[in-house]
C-alpha cells in the first residue's frame, strides 16, 4: 500500500507541477500582451498629441499672420492725411482765385482714386487671408494623411475606429475653417461698408466746398461786372455820344423840314389851293420826310447797337 501511495503521490506532484507551469506560461503571455497593448496605447496617444500640437501650431501661425496683416491694414485705413491734403486747396477762399470748375472736379477725382486704392487694400487682405486659409487646409490635410497612416501602423485601434477618430477631428477642423471663412467675410463686408460711408462723408464735404467756391466765383463775377458797368467808357461811351448827337441833329433837321411841309399844307386855302397834283405832291413829300426820319432813326440805332 505504501508503494501505491508513493506512486500516486508522485503522479499528483507531476500533475501539480504541470499545472503550475501552464499557469506561469499563461501569466507570462498575458503580461507580454498587456505590455504590448500599453506600448501601442502610449504610441497612439503620442501620435494623437503630435497631431493636435501640429494643428495648434498651424492654426496659431495662420491667426498670427492674419492678425499682423489686419493691424497693418487698420493703420493704413486710419491714415487719412492724403485725403485731407487734397482738401486743403478748398479750405481757404484765397485759393479759389486761381481755381476753375475743372480744378474743383479734379480734386474729387483724386479723392475717389484714393478710396479706390483703399478698397484694393481691403481686397488684398481678403485674398491674403483666403490664401493663408488654403495653405492651412492643405497642410492639415497632409498632416491628417500622415497621422492616419501612423495610427494604422500602431494598430492600437482597429481601422474602423481609427477612421471614425480621424473623421471626428476632420469635422472639427472643417467647422473651424468655416467659422474662419465667415469671420473673414464679415470683416471684408464691415471694412467695405465703412469705406463707403467714409466716401459719402467726404463727398458731402467736397460738395460744401464746391458750393463755397461757386459762391465766391459768383461774388467775384458780380463785383467785376459792377466795376465794368461803372467805367466811364461804359456809362458814357464817346462813340455812342457822338452818334446820339448826330442822330439828334439829323432828326432835328428832318423835323424842321417836316414842319415846313406841314405849314405849307396848312397854308392852302380855297380858292388858291392850287392843282390836285400840287396837293398830292405836298402830302407825298410829307410822307417821304416822315419815312426818312424813321429810316434815319433805325440806322442810328443799329450803329449804336453795333458798338
Amino acid at each position: 500500500m505504501s508503494e501505491v501511495q508513493e506512486v500516486r503521490a508522485l503522479i499528483a506532484a507531476g500533475s501539480s507541477t504541470s499545472r503550475l507551469q501552464k499557469e506561469g506560461n499563461m501569466i507570462r503571455q498575458f503580461s507580454v500582451t498587456y505590455q504590448l497593448q500599453e506600448l501601442r496605447k502610449q504610441k497612439h496617444q503620442k501620435a494623437i498629441d503630435f497631431l493636435e500640437n501640429e494643428m495648434e501650431k498651424l492654426n496659431k501661425n495662420m491667426l498670427e499672420k492674419a492678425d499682423t496683416n489686419s493691424r497693418l491694414l487698420a493703420n493704413k485705413l486710419c491714415n487719412l492725411e492724403v485725403i485731407y491734403a487734397l482738401f486743403e486747396k478748398l479750405q481757404e477762399k484765397k485759393n479759389f482765385v486761381n481755381m476753375n470748375q475743372e480744378d474743383v472736379h479734379n480734386i474729387w477725382s483724386d479723392v475717389t482714386l484714393q478710396f479706390k486704392i483703399r478698397k484694393e487694400w481691403i481686397t488684398d487682405l481678403d485674398n491674403m487671408l483666403t490664401e493663408s486659409e488654403r495653405n492651412y487646409t492643405k497642410q492639415v490635410r497632409q498632416l491628417f494623411k500622415e497621422n492616419y497612416t501612423i495610427l494604422n501602423s500602431i494598430a492600437h485601434m482597429n481601422p474602423h475606429q481609427t477612421h471614425w477618430l480621424m473623421d471626428t477631428k476632420a469635422q472639427e477642423v472643417n467647422k473651424q475653417i468655416l467659422n474662419g471663412r465667415r469671420t473673414f467675410a464679415d470683416l471684408k463686408l464691415k471694412l467695405l461698408t465703412s469705406e463707403v460711408e467714409l466716401e459719402k462723408q467726404q463727398h458731402n464735404k467736397w460738395k460744401r466746398h464746391q458750393y463755397n467756391w461757386q459762391g465766391f466765383r459768383i461774388e467775384q463775377a458780380v463785383e467785376k461786372f459792377k466795376r465794368f458797368i461803372e467805367q466811364e467808357e461804359v456809362t458814357n461811351p464817346p462813340e455812342a455820344t457822338r452818334l446820339l448827337t448826330e442822330m439828334s441833329n439829323d432828326l432835328v433837321a428832318l423835323g424842321q423840314q417836316r414842319d415846313k411841309i406841314i405849314q405849307s399844307i396848312g397854308g392852302l386855302k380855297p380858292p388858291d389851293v392850287g392843282s390836285v397834283e400840287d396837293v398830292h405832291q405836298l402830302f407825298a413829300t410829307l410822307a417821304a420826310t416822315c419815312q426818312g426820319m424813321e429810316n434815319r432813326f433805325q440806322q442810328y440805332v443799329m450803329k449804336i447797337h453795333g458798338l
